[in-house]
Parts: structure tokens; sequence; C-alpha cells
């Protein structure tokens, strides 16, 4: 049996909304030149369309960064970012908004952050508008298993449990906001109970602007966004609301689940199932590195065509599993049509998952953990929101 969050560690995307002070002349177009001369190349950077006219407040930009795992790659590249924003003179306003988008696939714990860092940064680099940009949370790595919707649905719920606390870490102008309105009146219906899909949950919600957002949950994957915290240039306060957010979804997936029906499963890769010296050894050997390894690779290092190559390949997923191999085309590696074998790619990975999530139901109350929003969360960070809480 394996839970959504066994060997895998949580990817994100960060939205940074914020203002400039009237009188200052810049816009988004000057954080984009900014971030550009620092060879930030990654985000896409626009006018947000929340309307200021009436409060008499200057518009709101937005800076979209990549997906990228908790750890200190972030928080680097992160700080980079809010202090170039900060630097230009941006302020944060109450109609300023935090969004954090969570992919329903998850990294494995074995890929590092630097590795994830440098494949969704690159996949990210040169898209002018955000329509060119990767239709998902891009990685080569991401585990095959697809956030179950039911975890999903108990996340929703453990938050509109626990609304009246985050409303008190949040700022006020976060409560009964119109972009970011509460659930608790839809996650008690039995719709939302009986629901099967992103969709259909969207639909119920009456669409994204509420605190979980479901309207980026696809079949084949996308994002739960959380949309409540307010805008902050703050690396530790933004960090921080992740933290609680990263915590909230860990913990309900290991509290909450019931995956004792599921037919979801993990496999192991032979080291190498193929006799030594052969190439079909040698393909193996290959793809199961960290990286994996171009067609061109294996052409060179076989002598055999890329025809053959992805025959190989795709005889050794009839026989391990379809999930034990990902494809990482020429266009996932942000390059063209044209690049042909040189940029397409294969790895085989050490641990997948196969099976189906179709039985993962939620736990009875009375065999469920705490659904606390500070259930399992540290005691630095527990304390420090309290702080927070004391101050607002």
């Amino acid at each position: 049996m394996s839970t959504f969050m066994n060997n895998a560690k949580l990817i994100h995307g960060i939205e940074l909304e914020y203002s400039f002070p009237s009188g200052n002349n810049k816009t988004w177009q000057d954080v984009k030149t900014k971030l550009e001369q620092e060879g930030i190349n990654y985000t896409h950077n626009e006018r947000d369309g929340t309307p200021v006219t009436r409060e008499g407040l200057p518009p709101v930009y937005e800076c979209v960064l990549p997906p990228m795992a908790r750890g200190l790659v972030q928080v680097n590249e992160l700080n980079k970012i809010c202090t170039i924003i900060e630097n230009l003179g941006a302020f944060i306003h109450n109609k300023c908004g935090g969004h954090v988008h969570f992919g329903l696939k998850a990294i494995d714990t074995s890929v590092t952050d630097s590795d994830t860092w440098t494949k969704n940064s690159l996949a990210y680099t040169g898209s002018e508008r955000l329509a060119n940009r990767p239709r998902r949370f891009y990685s080569e790595d991401l585990k095959p298993l697809i956030m179950p919707l039911e975890l999903g649905k108990a996340i929703a719920k453990r938050y509109a449990l626990n609304q009246l606390i985050i409303n008190t870490m949040l700022p006020k102008s976060r409560t009964n906001n119109h972009w970011c309105k509460p659930i608790g009146r839809q996650v008690g219906t039995s719709n939302f109970a009986s629901a099967i899909s992103g969709e259909a949950i969207n639909n119920i919600m009456g669409g994204k602007y509420h605190a979980v957002n479901f309207s980026n949950w696809k079949p084949t994957g996308g994002t739960l966004e959380f949309r409540q915290a307010k805008g902050s240039l703050s690396v530790d306060k933004i960090n921080r609301w992740i933290d609680i957010l990263e915590n909230l979804i860990t913990t309900t997936d290991l509290h909450f689940m019931d995956y004792s029906q599921s037919t979801i499963r993990e496999e192991t890769t032979p080291r190498q199932p193929f006799g030594r010296g052969t190439r079909l050894a040698q393909i193996w050997e290959m793809c199961r590195s960290d990286n994996g390894a171009t067609v061109e690779e294996m052409m060179m290092a076989t002598g055999t065509s890329s025809q053959n190559i992805r025959g190989r390949i795709s005889e050794m997923r009839s026989r391990f599993g379809q999930s034990s191999i990902v494809t990482n085309t020429q266009q996932a590696n942000n390059h063209q049509y044209r690049d042909g074998n040189q940029f397409s790619s294969y790895k085989i990975l050490e641990i997948f998952s196969i099976g189906s999530d179709g039985h993962v139901i939620q736990k009875p109350s009375n065999r469920s953990g705490n659904p606390s929003i500070w259930s399992d969360v540290d005691d630095d960070d527990f304390e420090w929101w309290q702080g927070r809480i004391a101050s607002l």
C-alpha cells in the first residue's frame, strides 16, 4: 500500500503580487527588465486584474515563479527575486494576494532540490506570455501518482474546519475577501461529498475565487491553489505560510486517508536485468542513471539507430511497467521539434507507483487524526505564528 506522500515531496508555485506607490512611475515591465539584468529570465510578469480604482490604490502587478520544492535553493531564488522587487520601491497593499499552487504530482525524495529547480526554471525560461509556458508543473522527475481527489476534498474540509483560526493568522483584509472567499458552506454539502472530479468541485465552490481553489485540478495533473494569504515580499513570511500548507497536505494524507482498498503500490526496477556487455544492458544502465540519457547519447554508446533505441525502450516498458520509464521530450527541455534526438531523453525510475487510487477514501472521524491546523506543526513554526497572531 502506497500513500500519495510516500517517498515524495511537494512542489509549489508562488505568485507574488505587489504594487508601486503613486508617483513611483514603475510597472511590472521595470521588474521584468531588472530581473533579466540580474540573470533571472524564468519568471512571468504582468499587471494583475484586481480592480483598485474604487479604493484609490495603485495597480497590482504579479510575478509568477516556476514550480519548486521547499529547501535552500527555493529560499535563495525567492530571496533574490523579492529583494530586486523591493529595491525598485514596491510595496504591498490590501489588494495584493499571496497565492500558492501545489502540484497534484509530487517529486521523488531521491531527486535533489537543485536538480528540480534547474529543470523547472529552464522550462520556464524565455516565455514572454503565460500562454507559452508549460501547461503543467513541469519536471521529468514527477512521481506518476496523481493526488487522489478524495485527498484534495479532505484537505479542503480541514481548511474549512480551521477557517476561524486561519483568519487570525492573516490580516483582516483577507477575511471574507471576494478574491478568496471561505469554503465552509460548500464542503459541508452532499454534492461536495459525492463529487468525482475537480471540475465538479469547482462548480460547487462557485469558481476560483475561494480560499481553496480546484479550478486547475485536472485528471492528468494540475494544481490545488490556496489564495487566502496576503501578498508579501518577505521570504520568511511566504515560507511560513507554505510550511503550514505543506503540513496540512502531508498530515491529511497520513492521518485522514484510508488506502487499504487502493490498488496503488510501489515497485522497484532491478539494477540490471540484462546480460552484462549487451546493448540492452548499456541502454538500461544509461537510462537508470540520475539524469537519464538522451536518444543521441544512447545511439553513440550502442551504435544503433534512434528507431532501435525507442523500440528497446518500448519493450522495457512492456516488461517492467509503463510508469517505470519517464519520457522527456525536446519540447519539455525547451527545444524545438527540429532538435530531435539530442534533446529527447528517457529516465528509468528506481521506484515507481502503479495501480489505481479509485478506492482511496476518507477515514471516519473516530479513526482520523487531529484535525487542527496545528497538528504536527513544529514548535518553532507554532511559536512564530502565535507571535504573528498577537501582532495582527
